[in-house]
């Protein structure tokens, strides 16, 4: 009776585990389509990431990404990004931010970002009817801190 007990009572607690670890891990997917408002104006530290297609940028003050399209080749541009806990190196949040618009047109996207989270982000280019991106056109990752 009592061997019962103890089982009955670690299999709750280890059932308990496993769905408050996969509720809290549950990330959703972030997409947004960049629009035409710049960033504020002054000067501007932001670290970029580029390919043949596009460059992309982060700007850590007010938590501002842009990105341009530089190839005339009938495909849109994305931003893929992710922040991450400084501490844990947890995944927080994930997105994708788009750029429609064509050629040499910039877009901008203003995100709220947790203070001092980690963030890495790349570009690529994109099918936008099919939301696809095509993977072999992206740039090596680039970090920064929100």
């Amino acid at each position: 009776m009592r061997k019962s007990r103890i089982a009955v009572t670690l299999g709750g607690a280890v059932a308990a585990t496993v769905l408050t670890i996969s509720t809290a891990s549950a990330i959703t997917l972030e997409v947004d389509v960049a629009g035409t408002t710049p960033w504020p104006g002054g000067a501007v530290t932001a670290r970029c990431a580029s390919t043949e297609e596009a460059v992309g940028c982060f700007r850590s003050d007010g938590d501002w990404f842009s990105l341009v399209d530089q190839k005339s080749d009938g495909h849109s541009v994305v931003i893929r990004w992710a922040t991450y806990d400084p501490k844990s190196n947890v995944m927080q949040r994930e997105g994708i931010i788009w750029n429609t618009a064509g050629l040499n047109a910039y877009r901008y996207m203003n995100k709220n970002l947790a203070e001092g989270d980690f963030l890495e982000f790349s570009m690529c280019a994109a099918e936008w009817s099919t939301k696809h991106i095509i993977e072999n056109t992206c740039a090596g990752t680039t970090s920064a801190t929100a």
